[in-house]
């Protein structure tokens, strides 16, 4: 169990800092356990069919998947058009149909305008803003659009609380959330 616990900590570190990543980690991440192996060949199925189908609940599994088979597509589109001058494409779960693609865009643009420069692109939530919230370095915070993605409202109020300044961005970004189908963690949250 210790093993498929790194392995998920090594996922997360591939989404979430894929620079600091390993060949060793790269290797590990490739090979399960023959526990999981066998999970995955007999009781995940049955835990699929309830979970999804009986329960209605997605747990985001792949998310990855769409990220890296839709998302090079919808980058070189948003990138050729000079009235975009920020992005992000994240993903969120869908109950019982796996994930969607949440893309925020930085423009002065309605969302239609957007879906325009888009044709054809199966992008579930699009959400303009005048502005995206950036590191030091000018790098979208997809860390803090992630929240927003999952409406994870108590996650995304802390980090403005211990981040002052991320608040004037952010903010309208999570007042203006699209996705509602996701757990929430409290009865505050909206």
């Amino acid at each position: 169990m210790a093993y498929e616990d790194f392995r998920h900590l090594l996922k997360q570190k591939a989404s979430f800092a894929p620079q600091l990543m390993t060949p060793t980690a790269r290797r590990i991440l490739k090979r399960r356990s023959l526990p999981s192996r066998i999970w995955l060949a007999t009781g995940k199925k049955v835990y699929n069919f309830f979970t999804r189908r009986l329960l209605n609940w997605s747990d985001g599994e792949g998310t990855r998947d769409r990220i890296d088979t839709e998302g090079p597509m919808i980058r070189a589109a948003l990138e050729q058009d000079p009235r975009v001058t920020g992005y992000a494409i994240l993903t969120y779960s869908l109950p019982s149909k796996g994930v969607g693609l949440y893309v925020f865009v930085e423009t002065a643009l309605g969302e239609g305008d957007i879906r325009a420069i888009l044709p054809g692109h199966a992008i579930e939530l699009l959400q303009t803003a005048p502005a995206l919230p950036r590191r030091e370095d000018g790098t979208v915070r997809e860390d803090a659009l992630m929240l927003v993605a999952l409406n994870q409202v108590t996650a995304a109020e802390e980090l403005m609380r211990n981040e002052p300044e991320t608040a004037p961005v952010l903010r309208p970004i999570l007042n203006g959330r699209l996705n509602f189908t996701d757990r929430r963690l409290t009865h505050t949250e909206g």
